[in-house]
């Protein structure tokens, strides 16, 4: 951790802090957020996943992109480790396979900067792999909202 010299240097990281509690706080409402959960099983940091997490972190700090890393556990693809879900606001989920270094520039870039798949990484809509889930809370005709629980 860097050292803090001067009082100026303190106050901006209070606020540094600030805004990532305030984004924290955000993210309990998955419509003004963006979330990019990365699968940090067993599998996925065999496959790279802290280091892809890392890198998604890192870069979602230093862009100043409105985002939250997530790890979770397993997503069920362990071929395609290391996995990552990118949930946009007001988009379907999309999840990426075998996510490296060069395929999370391209998520960041593609995807989050320009609103594009990107054609080098593997994306499927979630009701590829599940299908005749919901595609969001409440469209499961079940009468609850956000379906099971």
């Amino acid at each position: 951790m860097e050292r803090i010299a001067t009082v100026e240097e303190l106050r901006q990281r209070r606020e540094s802090y600030r805004e990532r509690l305030e984004l924290r706080e955000r993210s309990n409402d998955p419509e003004r957020v963006v979330r990019i959960r990365v699968g940090l099983d067993d599998c996925g940091i065999a496959a790279g996943a802290r280091e892809t997490a890392r890198y998604f972190r890192r870069e979602v700090e230093r862009r100043g992109l409105e985002a939250l890393v997530v790890p979770v556990g397993c997503m069920g693809f362990c071929d395609r480790e290391p996995t990552v879900e990118v949930i946009l606001p007001g988009r379907e989920p999309v999840v990426f396979g075998s996510v490296g270094l060069p395929e999370a520039e391209r998520i960041l870039e593609d995807y989050l900067g320009h609103g594009t798949l990107p054609e080098t990484v593997l994306c499927l809509p979630r009701r590829f792999f599940f299908p005749g889930a919901p595609e969001g809370p409440g469209d499961d005709d079940s009468g609850r909202e956000g379906g099971e629980g």
